[in-house]
């Protein structure tokens, strides 16, 4: 990994709450050649957010507003991440998800997952392995799971303490698309009844009307964006 120097049975899932503050984040405080950077084009960058800046501010914000009232967590740094692969593979299933929707919103953001120091190099490097799941449950299948709330995501059984007793957090986007509800034993979603041809639902999540939580199949079912480094007050 490279660090850079700079400081219902169908639920199509809208941009939560947050859908102005991801297009900030998405096109004005991304550098402008972030994408095009030819000699690291191999590599997973990991860059350092200066914390005076836009970009900066703009993930704080998600993070206090997802956090609610708990004032026990403060944020010891952000990196970006940049991986162009996955992003262009993310990019790709996205696209096929949303033709099969008719092109319907099927993007969930952000949603946190927690981990760990040691695992979040290889999930910047290469995607969210599904092998590891069961290591920290999997009440809804045996898939990525992902929060709505970074209250959950910051729990100490999905977000273990690290070195200086820091906790890492990802903030991360993933392709919703359908959902059906999740179970213990599921491999992958049910079989979706109202698709034709007859299809998977994409994702599980853990209540219809109201997911907290989502369960990705896919290994580029989610994208990555932001390591969190956090410490409790």
């Amino acid at each position: 990994m490279y660090y850079g120097n700079d400081e219902k049975p169908l639920i199509m899932q809208p941009e939560n709450d947050y859908g102005d503050w991801f297009t900030s984040l998405s096109n004005e405080n991304t550098p402008e050649n972030f994408y095009n950077i030819k000699e690291v084009q191999a590599e997973t960058v990991l860059d350092k957010v200066c914390s005076w800046s836009d970009e900066y501010k703009s993930v704080e914000t998600l993070f206090f507003r997802s956090l609610g009232d708990n004032s026990q967590y403060r944020i010891v740094m952000i990196e970006r991440i940049k991986n162009i692969l996955l992003k262009d593979l993310y990019e790709s299933y996205k696209k096929n998800i949303e033709k099969r929707y008719n092109n319907r919103n099927v993007e969930v953001r952000p949603v946190w997952h927690g981990t760990d120091e040691n695992s979040v190099e290889e999930i910047c490097r290469d995607h969210f392995n599904r092998s590891y799941q069961g290591r920290n449950g999997n009440r809804f299948g045996m898939g990525t799971y992902f929060a709505r709330h970074v209250s959950y995501a910051l729990n100490d059984r999905l977000s273990r303490r690290g070195s200086n007793n820091y906790k890492k957090l990802i903030m991360c986007r993933i392709v919703q698309g359908s959902s059906c509800l999740g179970e213990p034993h599921l491999k992958s979603p049910l079989i979706n009844p109202m698709s034709f041809p007859l299809s998977r639902y994409e994702t599980v999540v853990d209540n219809l009307e109201n997911p907290e939580i989502y369960v990705v199949f896919n290994d580029f079912g989610a994208l990555p964006e932001y390591v969190l480094t956090i410490a409790a007050q």
